[in-house]
């Protein structure tokens, strides 16, 4: 092969070379997105249910433990992470509300964006609960006045849920959830979101 021949070869090996590396990712993202129900792609995982779709809280209505009613305006502006329990709070419970509080403290510097709910149906709280809630200042703590199921809409009633800033319920935890599954879900969201 002579000198202008290899010379011309390699150009054009380089000009393909250059539009493989511009437009490759473009085609590969194309091929993906065409066929990504028939090709099994790695999915996020979660460490709770998501709640699909996402359903907003407009029915709640709860009296918190000073008398002033608690809404769902209450919600907006900040994620939440509610604690549904009854006003006895047994060791599901109790372990439930320590969660939330490990989950918040260990946000450090985010932890601001984040506040904590316990809301309860029945009775005036028990003894045990008024204690225990003790050890949890700085949470929002309220009874119920509708029934659970208005505001669940068929989804479990009790566990831990998070709440978006618009007020939608987004995840289900039940009792074996880890504090550390919650967090590292409570992380990833803080940490796309640019609301709350």
């Amino acid at each position: 092969m002579n000198k202008p021949v290899k010379s011309l070869f390699q150009s054009r090996l380089m000009l393909i070379g250059l539009m493989l590396v511009f437009a490759g990712p473009l085609v590969l993202a194309s091929v993906l997105y065409t066929f990504r129900d028939s090709i099994d792609l790695p999915g996020i995982s979660v460490h709770g249910e998501l709640v699909t779709p996402a359903r907003p809280v407009e029915r709640i209505s709860a009296t918190g433990v000073n008398g002033a009613a608690l809404t769902a305006d209450d919600l907006h502006d900040r994620w939440t992470l509610l604690y549904l329990g009854d006003s006895h709070c047994d060791l599901n419970c109790e372990a439930g509300l320590f969660k939330l509080r490990q989950v918040r403290l260990s946000l450090g510097r985010e932890l601001t964006r984040v506040q904590r709910w316990y809301l309860y149906a029945g009775d005036e709280p028990s003894e045990h609960l008024t204690s225990i809630l003790r050890g949890h200042t700085g949470m929002l703590v309220g009874r119920l006045n509708s029934p659970l199921n208005q505001l669940l809409m068929g989804l479990p009633n009790n566990g831990i849920y998070i709440i978006d800033p618009h007020g939608n319920l987004l995840m289900h935890y039940g009792a074996s959830v880890t504090s550390k599954g919650i967090l590292k879900d409570m992380k990833r969201l803080l940490r796309v979101s640019r609301i709350g």
